[in-house]
């Protein structure tokens, strides 16, 4: 999370009844990351010359186990959102309120552009899986915000998208048939929360149901049932 630190705490162990040593140490470079966190070497370490990344200390015979921190305070601080995205902060609040409405709008953004606006009859299945697959192929990002203070947001954000493919496919499935628009309402309210409770059961397992098994379990809620329902209420 921008803005916090995190505890890290690498050591080197010197094992008991060692005699008067040198350690070394080398940090393996990662831009991306270097972009994304800071920390400091912590006291006692000196660079080698000459050797990048490379660190050394001198270290005197101990009786017992010692133990040599790496990182300063064994701490990292994941840098502000604003120096990640190499922009003030009167820019990003001018945009967002917060990093969970920035959070929400990610997430909103990414799946506007893959899942389904509409839900027709004759491909009601693939459509369907679509919307599970989405969730399951981004499924640490979707973890992410769920275990976010966006977890609300993001189901009332899914419902509202299932709601309207499951709207989009009853309209043709009570084509020409006489329900009124509040059974209607009524028929479609209940699947999508039915749909959206199966979802936050899934999130809540970390997502553990197979898919396979996920999919069937949709689809064959689904298959047919839309008819029945409806004929029960002409």
């Amino acid at each position: 999370i921008p803005g916090t630190t995190v505890k890290k705490d690498p050591r080197v162990m010197v094992g008991k009844n060692s005699e008067k040593c040198w350690l070394f140490f080398k940090i393996e470079s990662d831009e991306e990351l270097e972009k994304l966190v800071t920390y400091s070497i912590a006291d006692g370490w000196t660079a080698l010359e000459g050797v990048e990344g490379v660190y050394w200390r001198q270290v005197e015979e101990t009786p017992e186990d010692k133990y040599y921190s790496i990182i300063k305070d064994d701490k990292i601080t994941v840098k502000d959102i604003v120096e990640i995205c190499g922009v003030n902060r009167q820019t990003f609040y001018y945009h967002f309120d917060d990093i969970d409405n920035l959070l929400e709008w990610v997430f909103e953004d990414d799946a506007e552009r893959v899942l389904p606006k509409e839900v027709t009859y004759e491909h009601w299945r693939e459509d369907m899986v679509i919307s599970i697959d989405y969730l399951e192929n981004s499924s640490s990002f979707t973890l992410n915000v769920y275990n976010s203070n966006s977890r609300l947001y993001m189901l009332r954000y899914l419902k509202s998208k299932l709601k309207a493919c499951i709207e989009s496919f009853a309209i043709i499935v009570s084509d020409g048939k006489n329900i009124s628009r509040q059974d209607f309402e009524f028929i479609t309210e209940f699947y999508a929360t039915l749909a959206i409770g199966y979802i936050a059961q899934w999130l809540d397992s970390g997502m553990h149901f197979p898919r396979e098994l996920t999919r069937e379990r949709v689809l064959r809620v689904m298959d047919q049932s839309m008819e029945n329902i409806i004929a029960r209420f002409i």
